[in-house]
């Protein structure tokens, strides 16, 4: 099957706030970002809209489905909308996300679903304990965590169960009890039974042989016999006779008309010797190279180039058809192809910088929005009054000439021993500061008010200016057609210029052919004399321009093949005319032993019925257990064989070459008994060593789980060509990250898409350029993770399509 993630949505889901929608239609998609920001959440989304589980979150918690909306969702909503590409056709599975689960259908069935958790989806929780499991609980064998995940995976109970049950078909005597009669009859009948089965088998010899003899017969006589017809003997051997004799007549017909042709090749022979019949005869051949030159072109570089310019003109109808000149018209597709080219990188540049000024003049705003409310705190600290009061007490300084307050009349001196003169000219001074600063501040608030009200129309506009996720993910497809088109026309330029010079020598021998047709009609009698005989043979009439040579080749041709076709034919007919007239006796023949067999057969079933019910029972018995045995094998052998540890091997080595320990499955014992498995070591230079987890080093044994894991994946038909990894470089050096990334090359290879979320930016650098396009036609998908303003997650993606390196071209 054909298989593809190609878009994902993501709304208030686990740790992505807002909406992000990412493109995955790729070989191979890395996504890059730090710890938290929404990596895991992003491969989670994909195997929710899989499979309607996520196995992480479930094995932990049952109701996890509550906990996976956005704790900052206003709606307490959320939703998951995955897009695939699936045996030519789109599926979608959009989830609709609330905290009691979620409406809408996955989009893989339950057998689907468990193999990609099984062989498709190593999470990032899973890799660094996948061989606990392997754990031994106690000292008996038998409850190994190993044993027990060799028994659950392989389903050997209910197979187990039935061998068990079947034991006493085994031997005869464990039947003597329920069966008495059984050994009575198993005495008397053998004798009869070797002479009955004798008499059959040679019944069954000799009609599996007549069977044959009609076969072969109705094989050489297909022409005259209808394959639904029984064979009878006389009335074939008549219409056999009748067929070589219409075979005879068509002989003699085809003689006739070898002569015919025959006669009319000297005449044009003698005609060629002529001038006029030369300068025919050489414009002939000229038109005749000329179009296999042009057919030669067409079936190959000009499918490239016509496929091209279809796609083209589709969108920009001025671009010419291959037909007006294949150089003008390829010169004209890569004209048009680099100005879209040019426009569309334009498009994308101009939305990039649009994003840009969007995010300063956001950051501007919340600094302006925090501004407002400062100076909003010191105006409500400060009134409007302090001035009113300021010149009310100044009016009262003239008034004032002792310490007696000209208000109440009492003595200033009482309650202070500074002069009410100078209390009064100080109070007055700090009125006017504070009705000052109010002033400042009012206007400051005008001034920033103005500015945010900008920046709010500034950032309306921005918003209006970007592309919506949808046109951003098809400008940057186009580009990347556009980018494969122009190294196509490109690499056509030299063909598309031959392409021309053959349609000019095609144009020129045309002209020639017509203008001697015109004047010589010396061999149109010939032409339709051989144009009849072309009817009467039923092939195709010769067209104009078809040089006479050539038509009587081809006549002459199809006279020998038909010829040759009667004569193997009426070889044919004569063999079966012979083997027809001995097909009597062996019929008679046939029906003697029949006969035979059937009354020896028939006096055995009269004195065997108890023994065949007996016989019957049993057999179906011991098949029954020898097909449970056989299927307990091939399990056993499937799923623990040399292939699995040569394949985990083969990986382990891989990504581990200086590593002297490689771990393996310790094959389970195939025959009836318990099966035991277990893990273990060999080492390199020869002999066995211990459990994985005591041979390797912390790093190796995660490259051992991961290899494990691909293992798995690659052991078995992949049900689906996806393979998902979340993280799976913890504790690997250079070395291991290189052969790791060759893997990955491997694995695209093998028409996998493989989806890579890492953590480190400079592992996610090297993966961006050991794994971009190495051929025109493929691509990868880069996304990385940041939060905006604000705290919603967005995804900065990139499609990568395969570039010329120049300096290698030239």
């Amino acid at each position: 099957m054909t298989f593809r993630l190609t878009q994902l949505t993501v709304e208030n889901f686990r740790s992505i706030r807002g909406r992000t929608t990412v493109d995955l239609n790729a070989p191979i998609v890395l996504i890059h970002g730090p710890n938290g920001i929404g990596k895991t959440s992003l491969l989670s989304a994909i195997e929710l809209g899989l499979t309607g589980d996520v196995a992480a979150l479930s094995r932990g918690e049952a109701g996890f489905l509550q906990h996976v909306v956005h704790k900052d969702s206003q709606s307490g909503e959320g939703r998951v909308a995955l897009t695939v590409t699936r045996d030519g056709g789109l599926a979608t599975a959009d989830l609709q996300l609330t905290k009691s689960g979620f409406h809408g259908m996955p989009l893989l069935n339950a057998d689907e679903s468990e193999f990609f958790s099984n062989r498709c989806y190593l999470a990032q929780s899973t890799l660094g304990r996948l061989f606990e499991i392997y754990q031994r609980q106690d000292a008996r064998r038998s409850d190994t965590a190993l044993t027990k995940f060799v028994k659950d995976l392989l389903r050997l109970d209910s197979l187990d169960a039935l061998i068990d049950g079947l034991y006493p078909v085994g031997n005869v005597s464990r039947l003597r009890g329920p069966a008495p009669q059984f050994y009575s009859a198993r005495a008397d009948l053998p004798d009869l039974q070797r002479e009955a089965e004798a008499a059959e088998n040679a019944a069954k010899g000799q009609e599996a042989e007549l069977w044959a003899f009609e076969t072969e017969i109705r094989g050489l006589s297909a022409e005259v016999l209808p394959p639904d017809r029984p064979v009878q003997p006389d009335l074939v051997v008549a219409e056999l006779i009748a067929g070589r004799q219409i075979d005879d007549r068509d002989l003699a017909d085809l003689g006739h008309w070898q002569r015919e042709i025959d006669g009319i090749r000297s005449e044009v022979v003698a005609y060629a010797s002529t001038d006029a019949g030369a300068e025919r005869t050489g414009v002939e051949r000229a038109l005749s190279n000329a179009r296999a030159a042009w057919a030669t072109w067409a079936s190959g570089d000009g499918q490239r180039l016509g496929s091209v310019l279809l796609a083209l003109r589709a969108k920009h109808s001025d671009v010419p058809p291959v037909e007006n000149g294949a150089a003008a018209a390829r010169l004209a597709a890569e004209t048009t192809v680099r100005a879209e080219i040019k426009r569309i990188q334009g498009v994308i540049s101009s939305d990039a910088a649009t994003a840009e000024a969007l995010i300063a003049i956001e950051a501007d705003l919340v600094q302006g929005q925090a501004r407002l409310s400062q100076i909003d705190r010191e105006l409500g600290g400060l009134t409007e009054a302090n001035q009113d009061l300021a010149n009310a007490l100044a009016a009262l300084t003239p008034h004032i000439h002792e310490d007696d307050c000209p208000v109440c009349g009492r003595d200033f001196r009482e309650v202070s021993e500074q002069p009410l003169a100078a209390v009064l000219s100080l109070r007055i001074a700090q009125l006017s500061e504070t009705a000052a600063r109010l002033e400042a501040l009012a206007r400051d608030r005008s001034a920033t008010a103005a500015a945010v009200a900008g920046a709010h129309r500034r950032a309306d506009e921005l918003r209006a200016l970007r592309l919506s996720d949808e046109a951003l993910t098809a400008a940057k497809r186009d580009l990347a057609q556009l980018e494969e088109w122009n190294i196509e026309l490109a690499a056509l330029a030299a063909s598309a210029e031959r392409a021309t010079a053959a349609q000019a020598a095609l144009a020129s021998a045309e002209r020639d052919l017509a203008r001697i047709s015109s004047r010589d009609t010396a061999l149109s009698g010939h032409r339709q004399l051989l144009a009849d005989l072309a009817g009467v043979l039923q092939i195709a009439t010769p067209e104009a321009e078809e040089a006479v040579e050539e038509v009587i080749d081809r006549l002459k041709a199809e006279i020998q093949r038909r010829n040759g076709v009667i004569v193997e034919r009426q070889a044919r007919l004569r063999q079966a005319e012979d083997m027809v007239r001995q097909l009597s006796s062996r019929r008679a023949a046939l029906s003697v032993n029949q006969a035979r067999a059937v009354s020896l057969r028939q006096r055995f079933e009269s004195l065997s019925e108890a023994k065949k019910e007996a016989d019957r029972r049993i057999d179906l018995a011991k098949d029954l257990a020898e097909v449970a045995r056989r299927k307990r094998t091939a399990i056993i052998s499937q799923a623990f064989n040399n292939d699995l540890n040569t394949v985990w091997r083969d990986l382990f080595i891989r990504l581990a070459p200086e590593e002297n320990f490689v771990p393996r499955f310790k094959l389970p014992d195939a025959g009836g008994g318990p099966v035991e498995a277990e893990l273990e070591t060999i080492y390199r230079a020869g002999g066995l060593g211990g459990d994985p987890r005591a041979m390797l080093s912390a790093g190796n044994l995660n490259t051992a789980a991961l290899t494990l894991f691909l293992a798995l994946h690659l052991s078995v038909p992949a049900s689906l060509p996806l393979l998902m990894i979340d993280d799976p470089v913890q504790s690997m050096d250079e070395v291991h990250i290189a052969q790791f990334a060759a893997l990955l090359r491997t694995l695209k290879d093998a028409d996998r898409q493989v989806v890579i979320a890492v953590h480190e930016r400079a592992l996610f650098d090297y993966l961006t350029l050991e794994l971009s396009p190495s051929f025109n036609g493929d691509q990868l998908i880069t996304i990385e993770l940041t939060r905006v303003l604000g705290g919603d997650t967005r995804p900065i993606w990139d499609l990568k399509s395969y570039q010329v390196d120049e300096a290698i071209a030239a």
